[in-house]
C-alpha cells in the first residue's frame, strides 16, 4: 500500500509571472514595466498597470524616482521628425581586443576585452533588434564578437515618466555589459550575471525610468561582451525597448527613433 505524499511535497511551485511579480510588486517603475513587457496578460497585469499609473501620477510618492533629463533645445509642444532624418539607428561596429596589464604589459586569460578606438563601420539599421553575429559577418576584420553601439533621436510626444529598456540574449559567452544614455545622461549600465566568465547561454533584461517633456532626445547605447578565455563567443543580440507614460516596455513604433544619414 502506497503512503500518501507529505503535504509539503504537494505545495504548488510559483508560476514564472508570480515570481517576477514578487519583485515588481515592490513598486519600482522599471520592474513594473519589465513585468508587463514579459506578461502583458499575466495574472498580476491589472495590479501592475494600476501601480505604474500611480507612479506616473505622483512619481515621488513611491518607488525609485525617474532620472530627470534636461529638456533639449529642440523641445516643442509636440516633437516632429527633424528634416532629412529617417526611422532607425546608426550602428557602429568595433573590433575588441584584450587590454594588457598596466604593470606587466602582458595579456592573460583574465585581461579585460575593450573596443578598438576606431569603428570598422557605421551602418543605418531599423532595429530594435541588433544581432552581433550578423554585424560581424558584414564587417571583415571585426572578428566573431565585435562591440556594437547605436545612436538615434527619440521623438517624445507626451510628457511624463518614460521607460527605456534593453533585452540581451547571449550564446557561449562570458559577461555582456550594456549602457544606455539619454541626452548624455547614463541611465543604464549593467552586466549580465556571468560574473565568473564561464561560457553560457542566457537572457537578461534591464530598464530605467526617465522623466521627459515633449521634444527630441539623443539616445545612445553600447554592447560589449566578453569571449571565453579558450573559445570564441558565438553570438549575442540586443533589443531596445521603450514605454510611453503608463505603458509597458515594448518595441518602439516605426519613427519613434530616427537618425540622420551620414554623407
Amino acid at each position: 500500500m502506497l503512503a500518501a505524499a507529505p503535504a509539503l511535497a504537494q505545495t504548488a511551485t510559483p508560476s514564472p509571472d508570480a515570481i517576477l511579480w514578487g519583485s515588481a510588486s515592490k513598486g519600482a517603475a522599471g520592474e513594473l514595466q519589465l513585468y508587463l513587457g514579459q506578461y502583458p496578460t499575466g495574472q498580476y497585469a491589472a495590479q501592475a498597470k494600476a501601480a505604474l499609473a500611480a507612479l506616473n501620477a505622483a512619481p515621488a510618492a513611491g518607488g525609485k524616482a525617474p532620472a530627470n533629463i534636461a529638456a533639449p533645445a529642440t523641445a516643442t509642444s509636440a516633437a516632429t521628425t527633424p528634416a532629412n532624418f529617417k526611422p532607425g539607428w546608426l550602428v557602429e561596429v568595433r573590433a575588441i581586443h584584450q587590454q594588457p596589464d598596466q604593470q606587466t604589459g602582458q595579456v592573460t586569460v583574465t585581461s579585460p576585452w575593450v573596443p578598438d578606438p576606431v569603428p570598422l563601420s557605421i551602418t543605418p539599421l531599423q532595429g530594435p533588434d541588433f544581432d552581433v553575429a550578423k554585424l560581424a559577418a558584414a564587417n571583415p576584420g571585426a572578428g566573431s564578437l565585435p562591440a556594437i553601439a547605436g545612436s538615434a533621436k527619440l521623438l517624445v510626444q507626451q510628457a511624463g515618466q518614460w521607460g527605456i529598456g534593453t533585452d540581451i540574449k547571449w550564446t557561449k559567452l562570458g559577461p555582456c555589459t550594456v549602457t544606455v544614455k539619454v541626452q548624455g545622461n547614463q541611465v543604464i549600465n549593467s552586466t549580465t550575471n556571468q560574473a565568473n566568465y564561464a561560457p553560457g547561454d542566457g537572457n537578461s533584461s534591464y530598464s530605467a525610468a526617465v522623466a521627459l517633456t515633449p521634444g527630441t532626445y539623443d539616445v545612445a547605447w553600447t554592447l560589449v561582451c566578453q569571449p571565453n578565455s579558450t573559445l570564441p563567443g558565438q553570438d549575442a543580440a540586443l533589443s531596445i525597448l521603450v514605454a510611453p507614460p503608463g505603458e509597458a516596455l515594448a518595441a518602439p513604433t516605426p519613427g519613434e527613433f530616427v537618425y540622420q544619414p551620414t554623407k
